[in-house]
């Protein structure tokens, strides 16, 4: 697993820093294998959850592409400052070098569920919100569920995320299912290792895990993701990673405690819109 975590960062910081983005589902909540995580329960204390994550895997209908997406967004951003709801980061992940059956992805983070619970509810109480999920049905068709997200390494090297499709970041994906007998107590182990090894590298990525907590996919106990400036950072960071001294054992308490699915997309920030 080519990937660089780090201790767990603040609700707030979380929310800051998080990728992704919200499109309106327009159906079942579900999520397929290719993106989401362990079942986990909410805390039973009165803490705050951690940072929530919306995630909707979308593909367009026939006649629809990218520049009706960009339509829908602009519409969609105009709606979530009409309703005067606090925006969500947003982002949308276009399949690069993966096996996706769907167009892109849609993810919105929230910095907890009571936020999340705000927000949904301020957007769905608006005419303007209804004007613009209309424009949604008709872009493109959506599953949906709900994540609880953990940064794991936020390093110096993504100040903040790219806006321009055309010069987006690398998301680097690892769906996982624990091996028989193993925990998340022993993949959690294996993370705080990598951990300091990625960490004594200084690589410049920031890192999340993901675990499933509505509508998700019952056959996938964690996903991991990290984002990369560009492509190119991607490349030289992996090639960091897999060349230092300490990679084959670090890489052995991975493959012990889980199997991992991988893929490479592109992607960039829509809301909230740039100043």
């Amino acid at each position: 697993m080519s990937l660089s975590l780090d201790g767990p960062a603040s609700a707030k910081e979380r929310s800051q820093s998080i990728q992704c983005g919200r499109a309106r589902a327009t159906g079942k909540v579900v999520i397929p294998l290719a993106l989401v995580l362990t079942l986990c329960a909410l805390p039973l204390t009165a803490q705050e959850t951690p940072t929530v994550g919306e995630v909707f895997l979308c593909t367009f209908h026939e006649g629809k592409s990218w520049p009706d997406l960009e339509a829908a967004t602009a519409v969609y951003n105009s709606a979530v400052a009409e309703s005067g709801i606090e925006p969500a980061n947003e982002f949308v992940w276009r399949p690069f070098r993966s096996q996706a059956d769907f167009d892109f992805l849609w993810a919105a983070y929230y910095p907890d569920l009571k936020a999340w619970g705000r927000g949904v509810t301020g957007y769905m109480g608006s005419e303007a919100g209804a004007v613009a999920d209309t424009l949604w049905a008709a872009v493109a068709d959506c599953d949906s569920a709900m994540t609880l997200v953990e940064n794991i390494y936020d390093s110096d090297g993504l100040q903040s995320a790219s806006r321009d499709p055309r010069n987006p970041n690398a998301l680097e994906s690892y769906v996982c299912t624990l091996n028989e007998g193993k925990t998340m107590a022993d993949l959690d182990a294996a993370i705080a290792r990598w951990h300091a090894y990625v960490t004594k590298l200084g690589l410049p990525m920031d890192v999340y895990k993901r675990t499933p907590f509505i509508g998700t996919s019952p056959t996938t106990d964690v996903s991991i993701f990290a984002v990369h400036p560009s492509v190119n950072t991607f490349a030289q960071t992996a090639t960091t990673y897999q060349s230092a001294e300490g990679f084959d054992q670090v890489q052995a308490g991975f493959n012990e405690a889980n199997t991992c699915r991988s893929s490479l997309w592109l992607s960039w920030q829509v809301s909230p819109p740039a100043p």
